[in-house]
């Protein structure tokens, strides 16, 4: 007698891609399928919706593509085997005589092969979601500081191929979707914070320290903003010289400290007199671009991992999925037109601005 592995067995024989592999639920979906299909082969000609590439293992795969292409009064376990011959060793151990007669004798009701299509599917797209977290994570990793502009917008882009995702979803029958439809009874979980893990100190304390000596070249930053550095000192520092500079007050150690103040973090002024000291001219612009590239692509990894979350939430529906994981890259646009716009020779301000800024501090130090 033969021995019938184990649920768990199963699992970890097939193996699988992305959270959803390893689930036991969505194991047996796959294999309560492709029994439907081996018991009542007349129904695959209405599956097609459900491609080879939705199974979480290549022999599974292997099995619905056959299935498809056995004409369907000869689909039988025997023609199945013979098939198999052309098949790879691993394919052929996985889909044994006994698997197969397994799947077929687990099926709870060959009738409803079309609603354990759908769970198929729905568990493919949580796979399918979960390798784009996973691929924003890896860019975010290794990608250089100049190449932060091209990897958001390649994230972008991902982010609208998981909308259109929803197309698949859409050939789903009515009644099956109507079903799995459902809304879960909790609302997905928020973004964990995360450590940034790209930082250059050195290039935050340069910007910085260029601005304490040399605060004009503030109208050169239009695009980085405060978020963007990962040291709270020296976000407080810009932000506190951005608004000195906003209302044309004079910008130096003391001033930034006492601002400081008004924005909640205090700075030590002696803290910056070091700075300031340390400062080199046109520096601000230069190392405000790493700045703004490290920010841009600890983003990119925040985003991947709050995707990568999505995408292990067996709660979320498959539209309420594509929905929330497309939403969680979206912020980065924002990102992106400020990195383009590093790029962009910045515009000239009007005559009546730098005047008034420039009567204001005049009159000041008189």
């Amino acid at each position: 007698m033969t021995a019938v592995p184990s649920a768990a067995a199963q699992v970890a024989e097939v193996g699988g891609r992305g959270p959803a592999a390893h689930d036991g639920t969505v194991d047996r979906a796959e294999r309560a399928l492709l029994g439907a299909g081996l018991l009542h082969p007349q129904q695959l000609r209405n599956l097609r919706w459900i491609t080879p590439g939705d199974f979480g293992h290549p022999a599974r795969a292997w099995l619905w593509r056959t299935l498809h292409q056995i004409p369907a009064k000869d689909v039988r376990p025997m023609a199945i085997t013979e098939a198999l011959a052309a098949a790879d060793p691993g394919t052929r151990r996985i889909l044994s005589p006994d698997q197969l007669a397994l799947m077929v004798a687990e099926c709870p009701s060959p009738g409803r092969a079309a609603l354990y299509g759908g769970m198929v599917l729905e568990a493919s797209l949580h796979r399918a979601v979960d390798r784009t977290g996973s691929d924003l994570r890896t860019r975010a990793a290794h990608a250089g500081a100049d190449e932060a502009p091209q990897m958001v917008a390649d994230a972008l882009a991902a982010g609208r191929q998981l909308t259109g995702m929803g197309v698949r979803w859409a050939t789903v029958p009515d009644p099956v979707r109507v079903l799995l439809e459902t809304p879960g009874d909790r609302p997905s979980a928020p973004a964990p914070p995360l450590p940034r893990s790209r930082a250059d100190r050195l290039a935050e304390e340069a910007t910085v320290a260029s601005l304490l000596a040399y605060p004009h070249q503030i109208r050169e930053l239009g695009w980085l903003a405060s978020a963007d550095f990962t040291d709270p000192g020296h976000a407080a520092a810009f932000r506190a010289v951005e608004r000195l500079a906003q209302c044309g007050a004079p910008v130096d150690p003391l001033t930034v400290a006492w601002e400081s103040r008004r924005i909640g973090a205090p700075l030590d002024v002696e803290d910056l007199d070091r700075l300031h000291q340390a400062a080199l001219p046109g520096q601000a612009e230069y190392a405000g671009r790493t700045v703004l590239a490290n920010a841009a692509l600890n983003r990119l990894d925040h985003a991947g991992v709050h995707v990568q979350q999505l995408a292990a939430d067996s709660s979320l529906s498959a539209p309420a999925l594509l929905t929330t994981s497309s939403g969680a890259i979206a912020p980065l646009e924002t990102t992106h037109q400020r990195l383009l716009e590093m790029d962009t020779p910045a515009r000239a301000h009007g005559a009546a601005d730098i005047s008034a800024r420039t009567r204001t501090e005049t009159e000041i130090d008189l």
